[in-house]
């Protein structure tokens, strides 16, 4: 036989998947002769081969295998499995380690999005208590995203925060803006068209949510946000802030509705409640996640 069509029957790999089913193989191109049947074992396919360029004065020796079939193919299954089951377990030591830092890391916040009312209230320690909160929120480098009026409350928080360096972000309805009640020196203030997509706009730029004392307009956002944060639409904290206990009646309803059985217990414990704003703040950066409320099961 001529040395190339040994060297081509050397060069050629034979497969069978199982007895039965059919069978590939792949052969080097400058093969002329019939292939033979398939066989499972390589092993003896091989040394066949072998044998053969033997007899055309090659030798085992000069080729350097004899004896060394059986462990290259232990060797290279092996290698193929520490490979497979290496990449499988690093992949489960990555995930699991990127689960648990997103249960176990600070919450990170950059900007807080502050409900409040357009009105003093009645109690002077609201407004004083307000505007200390968000003094302290841009002194710990937070920005703050807010309706965008000027009066009341929601303009304490502004001028307070504006006083000590901080930056404040407003939105702000079209018509409230041409009503003249848009505060003039905020660092900036985006104008939509209207309520719902004022409330889209706040949601999307705060990092967490914080209700101070206001009227129906806070409690709306609030509980919307609240809401949106159960049925896992966003995943970050809503506080409120219980300057002088003003927020206690809402919490005992809250209570209730757990007693009533339409609000399950873990996301009263999900809700934020402190009186002033360093806790707050801290509470907030060791916050987790509550579960879905319609969460799919696993």
């Amino acid at each position: 036989m001529e040395l190339w069509s040994w060297f081509a029957e050397l060069t050629t790999l034979r497969f069978s998947c199982s007895p039965s089913p059919p069978s590939f193989r792949l052969s080097h191109p400058l093969s002329i002769e019939s292939i033979p049947e398939p066989t499972l074992d390589l092993e003896s396919g091989l040394r066949n081969t072998l044998d053969e360029v033997e007899g055309v004065g090659l030798g085992w020796e000069w080729l350097g295998l004899r004896g060394s079939i059986h462990n290259m193919l232990w060797i290279g299954c092996g290698l193929v499995a520490y490979l497979v089951v290496g990449g499988v377990f690093d992949f489960a030591v990555s995930e699991g380690r990127a689960i648990t830092e997103r249960v176990t890391a600070p919450h990170r916040i950059s900007r807080v999005t502050v409900f409040t009312g357009s009105a003093d209230g009645s109690v002077p320690g609201y407004k004083s208590a307000a505007q200390r909160a968000a003094a302290e929120l841009a002194q710990a480098d937070i920005e703050i995203v807010y309706g965008g009026g000027k009066t009341g409350l929601m303009g304490a928080v502004a001028d307070a925060a504006l006083a000590v360096g901080g930056r404040v972000h407003g939105v702000m309805p079209r018509a409230l803006v041409e009503s003249e009640i848009a505060h003039p020196g905020l660092t900036t203030i985006e104008v939509v068209e209207d309520m719902h997509a004022r409330k889209a706009r706040m949601a999307k730029l705060g990092d967490a949510f914080v209700a101070f004392p206001g009227g129906a307009g806070t409690l709306e956002e609030f509980f919307e946000v609240w809401t949106w944060q159960q049925l896992g639409i966003h995943a970050k904290p809503v506080a409120l802030l219980n300057i002088n206990g003003f927020w206690d009646g809402l919490l005992k309803a809250i209570d209730g509705m757990i007693v009533g059985g339409f609000l399950r217990p873990q996301y009263r414990d999900s809700l934020i409640v402190e009186s002033t704003m360093p806790k707050l703040l801290e509470r907030m950066a060791a916050w987790s996640e509550p579960e879905v409320k319609w969460a799919k099961a696993s």
